[in-house]
């Protein structure tokens, strides 16, 4: 490699870790050292951390059809910089997958075996920098499956959950830890009433969170100590079956419709710590009207939906009303 051997790993790995995504893929065919520096576990975190630091006001988005696609968006210019299709592949034994949970830059998908595209359940973990997976042991009963994926923040230990409903009608839970060698683990029953709830869990602050349409709460796996426990669904809340889970910043957000004569909105709730009894609260944010919340920047921003198109652009989703405390959006 000529110079590039006198410059410290260190310097390169500084240098690489500020290119996009697609970049860092080219710079694995550079030479094995190279590919080694850019597959390394550690390298992977370096580039999550510079992006988390350095805003570039740019989205990336992982959509699949028969193949797996990934988008740049603008959040600056308000356009897609480019779509392109991704040449992972999957065992043959996978007929169809699609991604289900993210987390600092890793990527779940439940997927589908065979001819079963009724069951679907969680099956690998991609690195979509390094193009490297794991795929984890699938269950062999035909059973519908709920998942969850996180890590421990304290230790950087990563975990998926899967819960499928027995005979009983009692909820079975299951965890993968990568790296123990263990496999799925059994940790118990619980009685929580899904219903008809088959959403992946979202993960916020070392926990994985379900609602449970059949109780109007929630349910919170902690990682850590693989304990569940109850929190309460937003106030007011009418249309159970409609409530959707997301993060918004750091925090917990519930988003739910409310429905009026001649509109919908949708009202968008977070859930904060309360200093005054150090227990936790749910916050009105705001209300939107006319589009359907998809997701949220970590500027502030509102992704949105609706007929069959998404916008990004805040003030073209409708009237906005905030309550609370505004100012996480600004800092989110």
């Amino acid at each position: 490699m000529g110079k590039l051997d006198d410059l410290l790993l260190e310097i390169i790995s500084d240098i690489l870790s500020r290119l996009l995504a697609e970049s860092v893929l080219e710079c694995k065919l550079v030479s094995k050292s190279w590919k080694d520096l850019v597959s390394h576990r550690s390298f992977s975190q370096l580039h999550l951390n510079r992006l988390n630091i350095d805003d570039s006001g740019k989205l990336g988005f992982i959509f699949t059809t028969n193949t797996m696609h990934y988008t740049m968006y603008d959040e600056i210019s308000g356009t897609c910089i480019r779509t392109a299709r991704d040449n992972f592949r999957t065992p043959a034994i996978i007929s169809g997958y699609y991604a289900v949970a993210f987390c600092n830059g890793l990527v779940c998908f439940d997927a589908a075996y065979g001819d079963d595209w009724k069951y679907f359940q969680p099956s690998f973990i991609l690195n979509p920098i390094t193009r490297e997976y794991v795929m984890l042991p699938r269950i062999e009963i035909k059973v519908q499956v709920m998942c969850g994926f996180g890590c421990i923040p304290s230790t950087n230990v990563y975990k998926v959950i899967r819960m499928y409903e027995l005979a009983d009608k009692h909820v079975q839970v299951e965890v993968y830890t990568f790296g123990s060698g263990n496999g799925w683990r059994d940790v118990g029953q619980i009685d929580y009433p899904f219903g008809r709830n088959r959403l992946p869990g979202v993960f916020v602050d070392g926990a994985v969170y379900w609602f449970l349409p059949g109780q109007s709460s929630i349910a919170a796996f902690n990682l850590a100590d693989e304990r569940f426990s109850q929190v309460p669904s937003p106030p007011f809340l009418f249309y159970y079956y409609s409530l959707h889970l997301g993060v918004l910043g750091d925090f917990l957000c519930a988003t739910y419709p409310i429905y009026g004569l001649s509109s919908c909105s949708f009202d968008v709730w977070v859930l904060k710590k309360n200093n005054e009894n150090h227990g936790m609260s749910w916050i009105k944010q705001f209300n939107l009207v006319g589009y359907e919340p998809f997701t949220f920047t970590k500027s502030g921003g509102v992704i949105c939906c609706g007929a069959g198109e998404v916008d990004t652009d805040v003030s073209e989703c409708g009237e906005r009303e905030r309550s609370g405390d505004d100012d996480m959006l600004n800092s989110a």
